[in-house]
């Protein structure tokens, strides 16, 4: 089968290019790994396969249904890091505060507000540096 004279009828089976190649590269990975092929073909090539089955209408594109989100199912783990994520994203931005005005002389050493920085947080790595919170704010406070 000719892919280029089946360009309608792949149009026809699927909504847009993207969902096409989405749908085509998944289908050729299930014939990889030994799924029967759905057409007569004389290609040996996956990807071909794939396609011709597309087109012929042997493969079809379905749209899953959009999930609400709050019915959407919710993974404890992935919970836990988002939050641990935006604790580290919350110090660093408190560290970041204190230390310019540190180094802008606002702010007396002692004044920086240590204690209110969680424990996990100190652990965060400042992308610029490579350094981790606690080392930023241990120099921070050695250096005046």
């Amino acid at each position: 089968m000719d892919i280029s004279a089946s360009s309608d009828s792949i149009k026809a089976n699927v909504p847009n290019r993207y969902s096409l190649v989405v749908l085509a590269a998944k289908r050729a990975k299930q014939i990889r790994e030994g799924s029967p092929v759905l057409i007569n073909t004389t290609s040996t090539n996956w990807l071909t396969i794939a396609l011709e089955e597309i087109a012929a209408g042997k493969v079809n594109y379905i749209e899953a249904p959009e999930i609400p989100d709050d019915e959407a199912p919710h993974n404890p783990a992935i919970e836990a890091r988002l939050a641990a994520n935006a604790r580290q994203s919350a110090a660093m931005q408190m560290l970041d505060a204190s230390l310019s005005a540190v180094h802008e002389s606002d702010v007396e050493t002692d004044e920086i507000d240590t204690e209110s920085i969680d424990e996990d947080s100190l652990d965060a790595i400042d992308t610029d540096s490579g350094n981790t919170a606690e080392e930023l704010l241990t120099t921070a406070i050695s250096e005046d």
